[in-house]
């Protein structure tokens, strides 16, 4: 099962590929010189190549870090489908990036003798706290009111996606007592670098990968009223 949904994922990124060229280019252009489509494509293309990095770890059993990738996925998912459904969500987005910009710039008077700042100096973080001052600062929402915004799963199920997928994720990224135990002990007790991981897991893996990948593609096509009954079919295939 598992090799065939790595299959039909590589035949839908061919086509995904082919599809963001030719839609950038000649007199039918898929996209709009707006800044709401420029952002759209972008987190469409990272959700896409991320989603394409993450099964070739899987294919090639590299699980410790699929699981951390799947995450970054699924961040960038939301901020797609948060600014699909609304426009104004690029404040959030810009704003976001501006907060922690503002911290990094602030932080300079006190640590400007530390190494990881030699590429700093007084005037350039005064002249970057100055034009950051002049942004909208959004609603800055946090991942949980993201997955509220807009439902991880078929249906009204935020809560559910949230706790049960992006939380087990997390685990992942942080290293915790449970993933640790998950990703690097055997049943013997014995500390290895890479386990193999059951089916279903793999499945769980691949499928919320997969789906989150073509599901952005279908709302794309659907935002431009184009058809699309095949590639439903195709994230379907992913159960």
């Amino acid at each position: 099962m598992i090799s065939e949904y790595l299959q039909i994922w590589n035949k839908f990124s061919a086509e995904k590929e082919r599809f963001i060229s030719a839609s950038q280019n000649g007199e039918g252009r898929f996209w709009e010189a707006t800044e709401r489509d420029g952002f759209l494509l972008l987190l469409f293309v990272r959700i896409n190549s991320l989603c394409d990095e993450f099964m070739f770890l899987v294919e090639n059993r590299r699980l410790v870090s699929a699981p951390i990738v799947l995450r970054s996925i699924l961040e960038a998912w939301l901020d797609f489908h948060c600014l699909l459904d609304d426009a104004s969500y690029i404040n959030d987005i810009i704003g976001s990036e501006a907060k922690e910009l503002k911290k990094l710039y602030q932080s300079y008077s006190h640590n400007k003798n530390s190494p990881y700042f030699q590429h700093l100096n007084a005037e350039f973080c005064a002249e970057m706290l100055s034009k950051i001052n002049e942004y909208s600062w959004g609603n800055n929402l946090n991942i949980y009111e993201k997955f509220k915004k807009y439902d991880l799963i078929d249906g009204k199920q935020s809560e559910g996606a949230y706790r049960a997928v992006y939380g087990r994720l997390c685990m992942d990224a942080h290293g915790n007592l449970s993933a640790l135990k998950l990703n690097h002990l055997k049943d013997n007790g014995q500390a290895i670098s890479i386990k193999e991981h059951s089916e279903s897991y793999l499945k769980f893996l691949i499928t919320t990968a997969a789906r989150a990948g073509i599901q952005s593609f279908i709302s794309l096509l659907e935002d431009k009223n184009y058809e699309t009954d095949y590639y439903v079919t195709v994230r379907d295939s992913f159960v």
